[in-house]
């Protein structure tokens, strides 16, 4: 499969004018999804993810902000990404890629769930085997809770 990069028909000097210019901004993921609420991308001081089109995200914060719910794709609202629910809003920005699986692990421990996740379907599904999720790489990943998760899960007495 096909990875699909917005700035890949930039001219190497173009990619990384782009990069330098965001090293000198902040990071749209260093601010909580609260204290964003009355800003707006792009913006002079702050970079935002770029789209699949090439454009910034204008309020990137909204799909992290969804946390216990279901596992699943998530479109955002404001550019129409890919993302998944409650896990940061997907990143075309070369080098941001570098690791998607430890980007949806991570967002998945920041939800108090611990996965799994694989470029291969699972042999076989099983009650918490979802439609795998596709980053915006067009990489495909599984993410199923760890054998200890589901041990804790019925430990506490989660359905």
């Amino acid at each position: 499969m096909s990875s699909y990069d917005p700035t890949a028909e930039l001219e190497p000097a173009q990619r990384a004018a782009l990069v330098a210019e965001r090293a000198q901004k902040r990071a749209w993921h260093e601010i909580e999804p609260r204290d964003a609420a009355n800003l707006t991308l792009p913006s002079d001081a702050i970079w935002g993810p770029l789209t699949e089109y090439g454009g910034e995200c204008p309020w990137p914060w909204e799909p992290q902000q969804f946390i216990g719910v279901p596992l699943g794709q998530y479109r955002c609202k404001f550019c129409n990404a890919m993302c998944v629910a409650g896990v940061p809003h997907s990143d075309y920005t070369p080098g941001w890629d570098d690791d998607c699986a430890s980007v949806l692990i991570d967002g998945m421990a920041g939800q108090g769930v611990e996965v799994s996740a694989s470029t291969e379907p699972p042999l076989v599904r099983g009650p918490y085997t979802e439609d795998p999720f596709v980053c915006p790489h067009g990489i495909r990943y599984w993410l199923e809770p760890t054998g200890e998760q589901i041990a804790q899960w019925a430990a506490d007495g989660v359905r």
